[in-house]
């Protein structure tokens, strides 16, 4: 049963659903918030940022661009366990275990910025999944880089908050990854909210 998230976001807002296992990117403004909410429980949500501390980062912690600026603050967040250290699932992942056609993070993201970049007027874009960076695993629990304790990070109706602090553009994926029981054993759809002007 899926479940509505007790945080809120003040003004106009947008709300979209990722779908299972899929992907989408949005473009959020300095001073915006934006929300990640669990609506099922377990499902981890691997986050992008793009724009020209190995511990997660708690309430009033900024997360910053890698010529060191601060790009989001953690304004809420009823998890607190994240994991800064795990890559997104790929392709090359999968192939290995056997499972070449299965979705994954890198390949969402990859898709989530072609679509978000084409129907932002570079008509030509194509953003490929060797392309992505280390994410920000929200959501998932595995401390010291194992994977003891990720099962019951999140329930539903859990959340993260945050506020930009700079205009740029976040990419979402709901992991598909489901081996031994990762996400629930089964990836589920998450909701992202954010403010507009």
């Amino acid at each position: 049963m899926a479940a509505r998230a007790t945080g809120t976001l003040k003004g106009a807002t947008q709300i979209h659903v990722i779908p299972a296992g899929r992907g989408f990117a949005f473009a959020i403004k300095a001073g915006s918030q934006f929300m990640i909410t669990d609506l099922h429980g377990q499902q981890v949500v691997d986050m992008m940022w793009f724009l020209d501390s190995l511990a997660p980062p708690s309430v009033g912690q900024y997360l910053y661009s890698n010529h060191a600026r601060e790009m989001f603050k953690v304004v809420e967040d009823t998890v607190k366990v994240h994991d800064m250290q795990y890559m997104a699932c790929n392709p090359g992942l999968y192939a290995r275990i056997g499972k070449p056609e299965h979705r994954s993070c890198a390949s969402n993201f990859a898709e989530a910025m072609t679509t978000y970049l084409r129907e932002n007027g570079d008509k030509d874009a194509q953003f490929e999944w060797f392309q992505v960076h280390d994410p920000f695993n929200t959501f998932q629990n595995t401390p010291y880089y194992t994977m003891k304790g990720w099962m019951d990070s999140s329930k539903a109706g859990d959340y993260i908050k945050f506020q930009a602090e700079m205009d740029c553009v976040v990419a979402l994926s709901c992991c598909p990854y489901e081996e031994g029981g990762f996400n629930g054993g089964k990836s589920t759809e998450v909701a992202v909210t954010w403010q507009i002007d």
